[in-house]
């Protein structure tokens, strides 16, 4: 990759250049405020309530600790890769253990509203059915995938103590939080999209998207597997492509699905930052999301049948 950026350095830092404006103009405004947010709920103490309020629906259905409602809800409303950093953010405090936090994985790492609605429905797809029907879909996922995961046992090696809220450095606590979190958020995303971008010059994305096309017809047309593949590198970049592909309605709510719930390398790594602090393996975490993501495409597909 080095030395393609020395051979074409201009090419590549323009692309560089996109991926920080696409940080810059659609993900760090509607982002940062979830992130201080979250933050400084966390820091008040509403994890404690919202804690206690779900702690039987997620022990039943997850086997989870108490605080897996909480990081549930939180990373459902505001989108990768808050439920991944409020995992790490408890496991740091002491309020979970490592186990713990594995079994909070599976059901704790999702897309929030604003993107699958605002962005993918209506924004790159011009259809707000098909952005419902991913959104969805990519809940339920959540739910069905935590099931899966669950475990015969409940982890309850390390007792849930919240500490009282220290009110005086919540406010600037998030801040500073938010911005080192916002930072890599926006880094991965610029440098992912420049990957993307090295791939296909290489002719790497072209050469799997026939052999994907060639292997799965009629499933697939070229460039819907191309969009598929660069949407496991960058999920927005991928889930533009296949706006562009031509495929069926079924079929686009179906991939949109697969890739949103993936996430692309680009969060995948983002999140794996923040989960290999709690011990959490990345082959588990990628293990959690492939199944995650199956099952997102299954339902959009029976849902896009039923609705589109």
């Amino acid at each position: 990759m080095m030395i393609l950026l020395l051979v074409n350095p201009q090419e590549y830092t323009q692309s560089f250049y996109q991926g920080l404006m696409i940080f810059c103009i659609s993900v760090l405004p509607s982002m940062f405020p979830f992130f201080f947010f979250t933050k400084l709920l966390t820091s008040l103490g509403l994890g404690k309530y919202l804690s206690t309020l779900f702690s039987k629906p997620c022990r039943f259905l997850f086997n989870a600790p108490d605080v897996g409602g909480y990081i549930w809800c939180m990373s459902l409303i505001s989108g990768y890769p808050i439920g991944a950093k409020l995992v790490c953010d408890f496991y740091e405090s002491g309020q979970i253990s490592s186990k713990q936090a594995k079994k909070l994985v599976p059901f704790t790492s999702s897309s929030g509203p604003l993107f699958i609605l605002g962005t993918v429905g209506v924004s790159i797809f011009n259809n707000y059915l098909l952005g419902l029907v991913v959104l969805i879909s990519h809940i339920l996922s959540t739910l069905v995938n935590g099931i899966i995961f669950r475990g015969k046992k409940i982890a309850t090696d390390t007792p849930l103590v919240f500490h009282a809220p220290q009110y005086d450095k919540a406010l600037s606590d998030s801040v500073y939080n938010s911005v080192t979190s916002i930072l890599i958020v926006g880094a991965y995303i610029a440098l992912f999209n420049m990957l993307g971008d090295m791939l296909k010059g290489m002719g790497v994305i072209e050469i799997l998207s026939k052999a994907l096309s060639t292997l799965l017809s009629p499933f697939f047309l070229e460039n819907s597997a191309e969009a598929l593949l660069f949407g496991f590198v960058e999920m927005t970049r991928g889930c533009l492509l296949l706006s562009q592909s031509g495929i069926s309605p079924v079929m686009m709510a179906g991939f949109s699905s697969l890739i949103v719930t993936f996430g692309g390398l680009g969060i995948c790594i983002q999140s794996m930052t923040f989960l290999g602090k709690c011990g959490v393996s990345p082959l588990y975490y990628l293990i959690t999301k492939t199944t995650q993501s199956l099952i997102a495409f299954g339902f959009a597909l029976l849902f896009s049948t039923l609705i589109l």
